[in-house]
């Protein structure tokens, strides 16, 4: 072993220490300042690798979600559910994610309601949270359905439809229809048990008017008073007469207290046109009188004439009693 000096400091040092133990230099490889420069370097590199890693990873799972998810949502306000659910369907749970699903399920509620799909729309319903879907819609739902029992002639299912949900101010009319029709299958038949040929019956229009009866017990002598009850009721209607041809008339129905009564029927409004060498011309008066007297006044209720019609051509109205 022998000495030198190092060409840094000026100290003897060994031959053979690859640094110089009093500054650091290295006797035999590369400058110290050089390894400082080479291990700076690789700290460098390390960060970017890091950084490049981070950015990756950002991108990943924070800036491409969120770009999807607003890819989704445009998706949905233009109507394209399916191409929505599958760009969600690559995502993981979020919260915004399940918005935008229960979004897409509500907006499906809406086109099963249009189209007629009723059972589908209370299928999509049950996958929701509760809440999710508005009672506005829930209400447009139970009225479309109560509509289609009302064709079918179920008024009774269609009004336990209607009673369990808010009563808007469509299902309040809806109800009313149902009420006056009901009252309206009443009086047709009423009036087909008198027909020579009761499937001829056409019904052209139907109205009722408000109507009372004297309360006898309440009333004197002097001092009778009168009650509001069921409405009266006429209908224009048409049917075969006994010579084949058809008629058209006007008939007069009264309430019996669990059903409409008919009271008598005549083919004109105008007393002029009555047969007065009829043995029933004075009971004919007496029933234009009552529907003249009627008309008199402000008809109440409402009803679908179209759908009275259909069902009483397809002869889906005997079951049908009168709600009130």
């Amino acid at each position: 072993m022998a000495l030198i000096n190092c060409p840094e400091c000026g100290h003897e040092v060994s031959n053979t220490v690859q640094q110089c133990p009093h500054c650091g230099y290295s006797i035999n490889g590369q400058p110290a300042q050089a390894q400082k420069k080479k291990s700076k370097t690789g700290l460098i590199i390390l960060i970017a690798v890091l950084l490049a890693a981070c950015t990756a990873a950002c991108y990943l799972f924070v800036i491409q979600p969120q770009q999807k998810l607003s890819q989704a949502e445009t998706l949905i306000a233009r109507g394209k559910f399916s191409e929505a659910e599958v760009i969600l369907s690559q995502l993981g749970n979020s919260e915004k994610k399940n918005d935008l699903l229960v979004q897409i399920t509500v907006a499906e509620i809406e086109e099963c309601i249009k189209s007629g799909d009723y059972s589908g729309a209370e299928r999509k319903i049950s996958t929701v949270p509760e809440g999710s879907v508005s009672p506005e819609l829930k209400a447009e739902l139970a009225s479309k359905q109560a509509e289609a029992y009302m064709i079918q002639g179920k008024y009774e299912e269609a009004d336990a439809m209607l009673d369990s949900i808010e009563q808007t101010e469509d299902v309040i009319k809806l109800r009313e229809e149902l009420s006056y029709e009901s009252r309206a299958f009443s009086c047709i038949k009423a009036i087909k048990k008198v027909l020579k040929n009761p499937d001829s019956l056409s019904i052209y229009e139907i109205t009722f008017y408000p109507d009372t009866v004297k309360d006898t017990e309440a009333s004197t002598d002097d001092n009778p008073v009168y009650v509001e009850t069921e409405p009266s009721c006429v209908m224009h209607y048409g049917a075969q007469n006994g010579f084949g041809g058809n008629t058209t008339s006007y008939a007069y129905f009264t309430w019996g207290g669990e059903e409409y009564s008919l009271l008598g029927a005549v083919n004109s409004l105008d007393e002029d046109d009555l047969n007065s060498k009829s043995d029933d011309y004075w009971y004919d008066y007496l029933v234009l009188l009552s529907i003249q007297s009627a008309m008199k006044k402000e008809p109440v209720g409402s009803l679908n004439i179209e759908r009275v019609q259909t069902l009483l051509k397809n002869n889906s109205y005997s079951i049908i009693k009168i709600i009130k």
